[in-house]
């Protein structure tokens, strides 16, 4: 379809997310946002992509250190998409996006160890995973960077689980948050409703 595809690997396998409590698994956190910067530079001289067309997605963990590049590397991004990840806890004080971008989210309700209303993250072999925002504040946070002045809600899936397509309205970027009512930690995959079909068709959408 026109598209390269790389899938970075976490030192030590944890992504420096910016979580306030989040304990290192291996050494001490390095510079992911620096990282990230310099795989699309390489994938730019290297590999012939247009800097102005790159999405970044993640799940968990990958999610959040999405949602990290966001905020902090907003020019070199032309669409987010996050599935089970929104934020850390201080993301309204350390969010400073420096223009409009489309960002979409799925996210279960029912979700135990990145939890949807926010608070402490499950524990990782005995290890502090810290803390998280509320999938509301998150949102909240894009809609004012995008200028959203409403939002609508619309159901997708009515089987379960059920899904509900919350989209803001008159943005000047999309926000799009797909709300998997008592929904886990899952990249949600059936017959009536795929992540990664709508992770295309959102990245395809924006390129």
């Amino acid at each position: 379809a026109g598209y390269i595809v790389a899938y970075p690997d976490a030192f030590g396998g944890s992504w420096n997310d910016g979580r306030p409590g989040m304990e290192p698994l291996v050494g001490s956190p390095v510079d992911d946002v620096a990282f990230l910067r310099e795989l699309i530079s390489r994938s730019v001289a290297e590999a012939g992509a247009d800097p102005t067309r790159v999405a970044i997605a993640g799940f968990s963990n990958g999610a959040l250190m999405a949602s990290r590049a966001a905020c902090d590397m907003t020019d070199r991004l032309a669409s987010v998409v996050l599935v089970s990840g929104a934020g850390p806890r201080d993301m309204t004080q350390r969010c400073k996006p420096s223009r409009p971008l489309p960002i979409m989210l799925v996210f279960g309700t029912a979700d135990t160890v990145v939890p949807y209303e926010g608070g402490q993250v499950a524990n990782n072999g005995g290890k502090s995973r810290g803390q998280v925002a509320p999938v509301r504040e998150m949102l909240d946070i894009w809609r004012g960077v995008n200028g959203c002045t409403n939002s609508e809600s619309v159901p997708v899936a009515a089987t379960s689980p059920a899904v509900i397509a919350l989209r803001g309205t008159g943005c000047r970027a999309d926000v799009l948050h797909f709300k998997v009512a008592g929904g886990g930690h899952d990249w949600v995959s059936n017959t009536s409703f795929d992540t990664t079909t709508e992770a295309w068709r959102f990245v395809s959408t924006h390129r």
